[in-house]
């Protein structure tokens, strides 16, 4: 061993050279720091869309992605892969396996000692809370206006059979965090419901790395800013990411605003591919009379996030249920004034009012007024800002990839205690 940590990531990401256009993506900054840290040896398993097992090496971390597979009803790849899987991590021996998220199979493999090492459990997502969220907001008639073709030939991409498929997976998801000695979370929201489950675990605090171009991003300006520019962004669009609640208040914000606009961030699907709850947003824009006041983005890598956060007036968050939101973090960091909703792990992000703006979930009244009060005042938008930007410099990545070593040293130290 040449004295650095050896560590294996199980993530969802494939790391490149290329712009991800993965909205929120922020493992690429962490990955980085810890490799120029010059005390981390990393390796990293993932899975995309390859035909068969690829290996790779980017910034002198090894990396194998698989492709993607049917789970079986326990949760798993196909045999093949697992042993696969066993045979690399037998070639690496790490000091650490990093699981990060819940989301994936990933954590079953060590939960159920089928990979067999000292293994940190990363929380992101936890789907059997997202769960309870799906419906929020939506009447019984948005729900039926929410079926299309595509849900009822694959029944399981409706808002129904999503909540299904996320409520079924909490099961595994509640394993994972049962059997595993050391666990990161990002958020109080995130460590009290662990807690519930796994008191016997060592928890740690995840600081959330930012992407470079966040870092070195100038600060927003009231005077260069589009005025009346609204900006979200989500990795898709998912009903409990809140997008008909911010659609609701675009209305009421409309006749005091005539020139308003809402830029979204998000990927889409055309055609028969566009899942029911995408339609049912596409057809509200329309019948609200708002088409002329949307703009979709589609996915933006970072340099084209920045661009928009700072042309924007406001950023508005309307989720539901967020264990973090790297998205209001990235808008403060910048500078924006920023409007979310009061919801998960938000209220942790700052200060209503004077660092960051929050409404009650699903309130369409209140995220518009909100929003108002820093559109029709400089004075109020300059404080959220000024402040928001204070707030966060202290959240560089040089803190974040300490840290992480930190947590990576503690847990070796504890191991041979």
């Amino acid at each position: 061993m040449n004295g650095k940590i050896k560590i294996l990531w199980f993530c969802s990401d494939r790391f490149t050279g290329q712009k991800t256009r993965e909205t929120g993506s922020w493992l690429h900054s962490m990955s980085k720091g810890l490799i120029e840290s010059g005390e981390i040896e990393l390796y990293n398993i993932t899975q995309g869309n390859v035909k068969q097992t690829a290996r790779d090496e980017y910034l002198s971390i090894n990396q194998w992605v698989f492709p993607k597979s049917k789970l079986n009803r326990k949760g798993l790849p196909p045999k093949k892969t697992v042993q696969a899987i066993q045979n690399i991590v037998a070639e690496i021996q790490p000091d650490i396996i990093h699981v990060w998220g819940t989301e994936a199979h990933w954590g079953l493999l060590t939960a159920r000692d089928i990979v067999k090492g000292t293994t940190l459990l990363e929380i992101q997502g936890l789907k059997f809370e997202i769960s309870n969220y799906f419906y929020s907001g939506l009447s019984a008639m948005d729900l039926c206006s929410s079926i299309y073709i595509k849900d009822i030939l694959k029944p399981l991409t409706s808002i129904f059979g999503r909540k299904i498929s996320f409520k079924n997976w909490g099961n595994f998801e509640k394993e994972m965090i049962a059997k595993h000695n050391y666990i990161n979370t990002q958020s109080e929201w995130v460590r009290i419901t662990v807690e519930r489950i796994n008191r016997k675990a060592v928890k740690y605090n995840t600081v959330m790395s930012l992407r470079d171009e966040f870092i070195v991003a100038k600060k927003w300006d009231i005077d260069t800013c589009t005025r009346n520019r609204l900006f979200t962004s989500t990795s898709s669009l998912v009903s409990y990411k809140g997008l008909h609640v911010l659609i609701d208040a675009v209305e009421l914000l409309v006749k005091d605003f005539p020139d308003i606009h809402l830029n979204i961030a998000s990927s889409l699907d055309y055609g028969l591919r566009r899942d029911g709850y995408t339609r049912f947003i596409f057809k509200k824009i329309k019948k609200k009379g708002l088409t002329g006041h949307v703009n979709w983005l589609g996915s933006l890598t970072a340099p084209e996030i920045v661009n928009e956060l700072r042309s924007a007036h406001v950023t508005v968050v309307p989720s539901f249920v967020e264990s973090y939101s790297l998205a209001a973090e990235e808008s403060m960091f910048v500078g924006v004034p920023t409007v979310a909703s009061f919801a998960g792990a938000m209220p942790e992000l700052g200060k209503h009012r004077e660092s960051i703006s929050f409404f009650q979930p699903g309130s369409a009244n209140m995220c518009a007024s909100e929003i108002k009060k820093i559109l029709e005042n400089d004075t109020i938008a300059v404080k959220l800002s000024d402040e928001a930007y204070r707030s966060k410099q202290d959240k560089r990545n040089d803190k974040a990839i300490k840290e992480q070593i930190s947590i990576y040293k503690d847990i070796l130290n504890k191991r041979f205690a």
